[in-house]
């Protein structure tokens, strides 16, 4: 009994012992914080009459053609947010995972011009 016991133990860790050395499950997670200022020093997202997140669209370059970035089933469908580091407002970017070329991928933001008043 315990030699059909430990036969099967050791089948099983045989069996549980792969050789394929891909990654499967391989969880990728990137992010950009920016912080955006003038000539002034000034952070472009804690001024009054600054940058609106809602006024930038984030594009992906996919098999060479820019692709608006919208996913409705995320927590961020732009891909962008804004966060607090210290007393600055930074806008987090999730950038393209898409490769492009020799190994890059390209992520362009576009900034929606407004009427500011001076």
């Amino acid at each position: 009994m315990n030699k059909l016991i430990t036969t099967i133990i050791i089948g099983l860790i045989v069996c549980a012992c792969s050789s394929d050395n891909s990654d499967c499950c391989t969880v990728i997670d990137i992010g950009m914080d920016i912080k955006y200022v003038n000539q002034a020093g000034e952070n472009l997202f804690d001024i009054e009459n600054g940058l609106d997140i809602e006024e930038i669209k984030v594009y992906y370059k996919i098999e060479n053609e820019w692709e608006l970035h919208y996913s409705y089933n995320l927590d961020l469908p732009k891909g962008i947010s804004l966060i607090q580091r210290g007393e600055e407002t930074y806008l987090r970017l999730t950038p393209s995972i898409d490769i492009v070329t020799d190994g890059y991928s390209e992520t362009k933001l576009s900034f929606l011009q407004k009427n500011r008043m001076s």
